[in-house]
């Protein structure tokens, strides 16, 4: 394949969609690697539950902040539970809001300016009924 212009090599590689997949074309070789990061990084969704914010500073912390120039589109998805159901009061739940807002502010202010095409926080609560 690398006896391929990068032209083609791009065109080829349009057709693998999961990132998955890209990740494990990085893999494979330097050269794989620099055609794939941009399609890599293009796209990144952060689950804040899950702890990916956290995770996500520790891949930058260990040198992926070269790979932040890749990012267009940033999402973060947060999930909150019902405060009953995990024993939170008002204060508890605003003052998590607020450390998970610190977070994305300096996420946001580590990426090159006017980079970002996309830009999405989404903010879910998540309730169980008790019988």
């Amino acid at each position: 394949m690398q006896s391929l212009s990068n032209e083609v090599q791009l065109l080829i590689l349009q057709y693998i969609d999961t990132k998955r997949d890209l990740k494990s074309l990085c893999l494979t070789s330097k050269h794989l690697r620099n055609l794939n990061l941009p399609r890599l990084y293009h796209t990144v969704y952060l689950h804040t539950r899950e702890e990916g914010l956290t995770r996500f500073f520790k891949c930058i912390a260990a040198g992926a902040s070269y790979h932040l120039r890749h990012i267009r589109s940033l999402s973060f998805e947060d999930e909150l539970r019902d405060t009953l159901e995990i024993g939170l009061d008002d204060q508890a739940l605003e003052s998590a809001a607020d450390a998970r807002g610190t977070q994305m502010h300096l996420l946001i202010s580590m990426l090159p300016e006017n980079q970002l095409h996309a830009f999405k926080s989404v903010q879910l609560i998540m309730s169980r009924h008790r019988d």
